[in-house]
């Protein structure tokens, strides 16, 4: 594929994910015309959290559990892509 300005972009975007996360280390990606597919590997967890998820079916017999998934966990996938996203978009 012949990577146009934007692809260009992703490319230099995704390669200095590590420079900014120094958590993380990339693995193969490939750039569609449309998204990136990507293996981004966390080799120090320790102090990267995780969010417990919201099950798509509830019992009636039991309360709806409060949603908490609009914290952004330093250091965690979602704030990696995030970062991602904010550097291609800009």
């Amino acid at each position: 594929m012949v990577l146009t300005d934007i692809g260009k972009t992703v490319a230099q975007c995704w390669s200095e994910i590590p420079q900014h996360y120094l958590n993380t280390t990339l693995h193969e990606f490939v750039i569609m015309p449309d998204h990136v597919h990507g293996i981004i590997q966390i080799v120090d967890d320790t102090d990267v959290g995780t969010q417990n998820f919201v099950p798509l079916h509830v019992p009636q017999s039991h309360t709806q559990p409060q949603n908490a998934f609009q914290k952004i966990i330093p250091r965690s996938i979602g704030s990696i892509i995030r970062g991602f996203k904010i550097g291609v978009t800009k």
